[in-house]
């Protein structure tokens, strides 16, 4: 499944959403929105327009926990300005490419990135130039713990 524009009611207050559990093949893209949560579904990718409108300034929070990424999206996410909680635990993800954060506009506000529960090894976790982008990331707030 890939996460695509929206089918939801922009004309809302909402800040913070939970969409679990077989989510469509739409996001939130018309909505202000600080902290969205968009776990327990099967997401695969990220569309590179899914977040377009209000949200790429207003997300600050996003949970992708629990899905099957295979890997950190490099679309849709990278153009998220003022990420600062990222959340991907419990993924398919088993390499961190060396450039995995590099094109992310909020590399330099990122604080918090949980990737606790893929298929990490110790191998794949050799190259530290992956965190380097990330010039605000505290480490004791760098879950890297596999299952």
């Amino acid at each position: 499944m890939e996460l695509t524009q929206p089918e939801l009611d922009a004309n809302s207050d909402t800040q913070f959403l939970e969409v679990s559990l077989n989510v469509k093949e739409y996001i939130v893209a018309g909505f202000t929105i600080l902290r969205l949560v968009l776990n327990r579904n099967t997401l695969q990718s990220i569309d590179d327009q899914a977040f377009n409108g209000p949200l790429l300034d207003s997300l600050v929070e996003l949970d992708l926990n629990d899905n099957n990424l295979g890997q950190i999206p490099q679309t849709g996410l990278t153009r998220l300005r003022n990420l600062r909680k990222l959340y991907l635990n419990r993924n398919r993800i088993n390499t961190l490419a060396s450039n995995a954060f590099a094109n992310y506009e909020s590399k330099d506000l990122l604080i918090k990135l949980s990737l606790a529960g893929n298929r990490l090894t110790d191998q794949s976790l050799t190259d530290t130039a992956v965190f380097r982008p990330l010039r605000l990331l505290q480490v004791r707030e760098l879950h890297l713990f596999s299952s």
